[in-house]
C-alpha cells in the first residue's frame, strides 16, 4: 500500500526539498542546525528537532506527523507511482492527476484557486506538459476518484475543492 512516510529535511540547508514536500502534502521533520532558529512559517505536517535529539524523541515526532497526515488526508494515500488507496480500494492516476490530487490534499477542506493548481502542476510536471485550464483535468480526476468515495468539486473560476467522505 502506498504511504507517505515522514521526510527528514536539513534546515536551513535544504529549503527547496522542504518546499517541494510542503506543496505535495508530504509530512516533514526538520532537522534544525545548531545556531539557527526554526522557520517562522510551518503547517500541521511539519515539526522540528535539533540534530542532538535522541532517537526516541525523533520517533515520537515522526509518529505524531504520520498521525496528523492520516487525519488530514482521511486515509487517502497517494503513492509515488500514482496509485491511490483508501480503505483497501485502489485506483491508478496519471502523473497529471496524481499531482493535482497532491495539491488538493495539501489544502484539503479549502477552495484551491485555479492559479494555485496550475502553478503546482507546472512545478511538478513542467510547463510543456500542461493542458490549458483545469476544468477537463478536474472532471477526469472526479471520475477516477469516484470509486474511493472522494469528490472534487469544480467551482467555476474560483477553483476546486476536495471532499473526502
Amino acid at each position: 500500500m502506498p504511504t507517505h512516510d515522514v521526510v527528514e529535511v536539513s534546515w536551513p540547508d535544504d529549503d527547496s526539498l522542504r518546499q517541494r514536500c510542503a506543496s505535495g502534502g508530504v509530512p516533514r521533520l526538520l532537522i534544525v542546525a545548531d545556531g539557527h532558529p526554526p522557520p517562522d512559517d510551518w503547517d500541521e505536517l511539519e515539526d522540528w528537532v535539533r540534530p542532538s535529539a535522541d532517537a526516541q524523541d525523533v520517533e515520537a515526532r515522526r509518529a505524531a506527523l504520520r498521525e496528523r497526515h492520516q487525519r488530514l488526508t482521511a486515509g487517502l494515500l497517494v503513492g509515488a507511482d500514482g496509485t491511490v488507496a483508501r480503505d483497501g480500494r485502489r485506483v491508478h492516476l496519471s502523473p497529471v492527476d496524481a499531482a493535482m490530487l497532491r495539491c488538493l490534499l495539501a489544502r484539503r477542506g479549502r477552495v484551491v484557486p485555479s492559479h494555485v493548481v496550475e502553478s503546482h502542476l507546472a512545478e511538478a510536471l513542467g510547463e510543456a506538459n500542461l493542458p490549458r485550464g483545469i476544468g477537463p483535468l478536474v472532471r477526469r480526476l472526479q471520475a477516477r476518484l469516484r470509486p474511493l468515495g472522494v469528490r472534487v468539486h469544480l467551482l467555476g473560476r474560483h477553483g476546486c475543492l476536495l471532499e473526502v467522505a
